[in-house]
């Protein structure tokens, strides 16, 4: 398990391409002993960032991006390509009374 936090910036390029970008800094891990966690998290503050492209259709946006992955002192260090499907989400809201 593991809790982070996560700033996230997307800024349209043209009329459909979009850009995006982000950084995620968090803390912890497990495994199924003391000593595969400490190997596996190490400290168990780790950091991501990523950078990507993406396009807009009428109803959703499609893209990829290339993240990095870095649980400090720790064996967990690589990147990869990753895929996002964003979908418009809306929501009301009402007095608590």
């Amino acid at each position: 398990m593991a809790f982070g936090g996560l700033f996230h910036a997307q800024c349209n390029i043209s009329a459909r391409m979009i850009v995006t970008g982000g950084f995620l800094f968090g803390s912890r891990g497990g495994g199924s002993r003391s000593a595969q966690s400490v190997e596996l998290s190490g400290t168990g503050d780790f950091a991501k960032a990523y950078t990507g492209l993406g396009y807009r259709f009428k109803n959703f946006s499609v893209g990829a991006n290339i993240s990095h992955f870095k649980f400090f002192k720790s064996a967990i260090d690589s990147s990869q390509l990753n895929v996002f499907l964003q979908l418009p989400t809306s929501f009301r809201t009402a007095p608590h009374s």
